[in-house]
């Protein structure tokens, strides 16, 4: 289960030197359909900067593949800004 992630996760990341598309590139689409996984079973955003590189599913709601991701981020984030409250912003 965790390596198709990763295969999904590298090709992703190799999808960024693609232009910005509606389809999802042929690499990704078939390790997809080998882990049989349907195309709108994955949302995909790739940024370059403010720039969409690829775009797929982008503004659909789904869950995250782990809540316990978003519990670290929440506590990295509550600690960080505790750490940052007396630093005046720019």
């Amino acid at each position: 289960m965790r390596r198709h992630f990763v295969h999904v996760a590298v090709l992703a990341a190799l999808a960024a030197c693609l232009p910005a598309a509606a389809q999802l590139p042929e690499p990704v689409a078939r390790v997809l359909a080998e882990q049989g996984l349907a195309s709108d079973a994955v949302s995909l955003l790739v940024l370059r900067g403010d720039q969409t590189v690829l775009a797929h599913l982008a503004e659909r709601p789904m869950q995250p593949a782990s809540t316990m991701k978003l519990v670290t981020t929440l506590v990295g984030l509550e600690h960080r800004a505790r750490s940052f409250a007396g630093v005046p912003s720019c």
